[in-house]
């Protein structure tokens, strides 16, 4: 199977269009734009349409992929696929990932708005603040 869909989706020189043989976050794109993908992904039960938006997460990285890791990414996508623990635990494990950033992000700009604050406070009084930017 996995043969077949090589030749339907990634005819050679089609998709691996700078020769790597890693498929890139524009070549997804691309290949997924195509027709015979289209249908050769569709006769799996694979949704295309939510294929384009996990590719955002497929290339969050901002890496290629090697063409196993792509058809498990997109295999992934079949309707008749069930969820399992391990796909809860690995969303579960994503979400907190995603927690902890967006949490490290805002604690740094709540720290940068603070002393932007108490910088403005004392030069409202005439008090030089570059000591606080020391902090």
């Amino acid at each position: 199977m996995t043969h077949w869909l090589t030749l339907c989706l990634l005819p050679p020189g089609d998709a691996d269009e700078d020769g790597d043989n890693r498929i890139s976050e524009q070549e997804f794109v691309n290949v997924l734009s195509k027709p015979q993908a289209v249908t050769a992904l569709t006769s799996l039960g694979v949704d295309v349409e939510a294929a384009l938006d996990y590719g955002k997460l497929l290339f969050e990285d901002g890496e290629p992929l090697t063409f196993g890791d792509f058809m498990k990414g997109i295999l992934t996508l079949r309707g008749s696929n069930q969820t399992t623990v391990k796909d809860i635990v690995d969303l579960r494990k994503f979400i907190a990932e995603e927690f902890s950033e967006t949490d490290h992000i805002l604690r740094e700009i709540c720290g940068f708005l603070t002393g932007l604050f108490l910088c403005f406070l004392c030069l409202g009084r005439g008090v030089d603040c570059n000591w606080l930017w020391a902090l």
